[in-house]
């Protein structure tokens, strides 16, 4: 497990470094489409979540890039595929652009993810979603990044 939560953290890095001056009008995590199953997870239901959300901060932080975070239970069951259907049609509605570089499917965490944006402000935004290694839930990240 630590060794998948390095990756995602490097891949988290990578997407923070990678956001370069970017003109479309700046979306907000709210903007955002909540998956129709995902609940609020709340600071302390999972420790893994929350240790994602603190280093998704600290690196963007580290890059001078602002990360809006949300962290999302899912039922039991969820499968990542669903997640990622969801989000993609999302997407495909509004302007942002799929990055292949951003995609990562693995047992411990899938990630997909997204650009926007011209010469003034460039967006990212990743969607993880991984099992809690302590109590087996399926929980959502998504996480919005802008310079």
């Amino acid at each position: 497990m630590k060794r998948q939560l390095s990756m995602f953290l490097a891949l988290v890095a990578l997407i923070a470094a990678a956001i370069a001056c970017g003109g479309s009008a700046r979306v907000t995590i709210d903007d955002i489409a909540t998956f129709p199953s995902a609940q609020t997870l709340a600071t302390g239901q999972s420790t893994i979540a929350d240790l994602l959300a603190e280093s998704i901060a600290q690196s963007a932080g580290q890059e001078g890039v602002q990360a809006e975070t949300r962290l999302y239970s899912l039922p039991a069951g969820t499968p990542w595929a669903d997640v990622k259907s969801f989000y993609t049609e999302q997407a495909a509605n509004r302007d942002w652009t799929s990055q292949a570089e951003l995609t990562q499917e693995s047992a411990a965490a899938s990630t997909i993810g997204w650009t926007r944006g011209g010469l003034a402000s460039e967006q990212a935004l990743v969607i993880a979603f991984a099992e809690d290694p302590f109590t087996g839930e399926p929980f959502l990240v998504i996480i919005l990044f802008s310079e």
